[in-house]
């Protein structure tokens, strides 16, 4: 095969802190210099449960227990952004990341509302 494809996948503690991060990206650098490569990534570790953590409070009434979450998840996000982009890169990745944690706020706060987990939500 003249360029093969390699796939790599990195679970949540490979992707877990910033140094972890950029260790993958090191790998994956090395491997794409010999072929094509593919790569797949979970959420950084503790993330899920952070994310599943929100929606029981949202679906409980915990009106603070969502905001110390979503506070988290955006704490956790901008400090690996900061720590491995360069200056002249973070504001439109922070925007993109901004972007993605407002939709999940807004899901996470209609349940709140509801007081309840729909199955469609959840799996949004």
């Amino acid at each position: 095969m003249a360029n093969p494809l390699l796939v790599m996948k990195f679970g949540g503690t490979s992707v877990g802190s910033p140094a972890a991060i950029a260790h993958a990206a090191d790998l994956v650098l090395e491997q794409a210099r010999d072929c094509r490569v593919a790569v797949v990534v979970s959420a950084m570790s503790q993330v899920t449960n952070m994310l599943l953590g929100a929606l029981d409070a949202g679906s409980g009434g915990d009106r603070n227990a969502l905001a110390d979450v979503l506070e988290s998840l955006r704490a956790k996000h901008q400090a690996a952004c900061s720590e491995l982009l360069p200056a002249s890169r973070q504001l439109p990745v922070r925007e993109r990341m901004e972007v993605i944690v407002s939709e999940f706020e807004r899901l996470a706060r209609g349940m709140l509302l509801l007081g309840e987990r729909p199955p469609k939500a959840v799996d949004a």
